[in-house]
């Protein structure tokens, strides 16, 4: 499996590399290369009227098709929305929140919002070490809303969390 944070577009030979080796293939949402996105808590959101779910959509949408004109099988695609990455607190709620509308690409969403300083935020202003709790109801919101996929740092409590949230979905 390759994690790609670029969605493909940082090295133009990437998507030959996954389509020959037959690898697995994880997109992730961003606007801009990793040291240039500064952040703080009262960011305000960079997707005007369309709004970050339908941003964020769009984009990955156009990057299946990528995938597809590159060769890539869909079954081989996982989609992030990158929380996080160059998002507003109220940007990653949202993604969050609209998750349904990723999963209807028809690919496995994966969300990262282990100890997301989003978190942090929303909860007060926590410190990272105080934001599990508020990590695992970011989770158990994710799976409930259709995310095939957790990235995190604390993977047992995650792990029971996203077990119970399906047992309640299967009750």
């Amino acid at each position: 499996m390759i994690n790609d944070v670029s969605a493909l577009r940082a090295d133009e030979g990437m998507a030959a590399v996954v389509a020959t080796g037959g690898a697995g293939l994880c997109m992730m949402h961003r606007l801009e290369a990793p040291g240039s996105m500064a952040w703080s808590p009262q960011e305000g959101s960079r997707y005007g009227d369309e709004g970050v779910s339908a941003a964020v959509s769009r984009f990955l949408q156009e990057r299946l098709q990528a995938c597809a004109s590159a060769g890539i099988p869909a079954h081989a695609v996982w989609l992030d929305p990158g929380l996080g990455f160059g998002k507003s607190v109220v940007d990653n709620l949202r993604l969050l929140k609209d998750l349904p509308g990723l999963a209807r690409l028809g690919r496995p969403v994966l969300v990262g919002p282990s100890r997301k300083s989003f978190v942090g935020a929303s909860l007060g202003g926590l410190a990272i070490e105080d934001r599990l709790a508020g990590t695992l109801a970011a989770c158990a919101v994710a799976v409930w809303l259709g995310a095939k996929v957790l990235r995190v740092h604390d993977v047992r409590e995650a792990s029971q969390a996203a077990r119970l949230v399906t047992a309640i979905q299967h009750a």
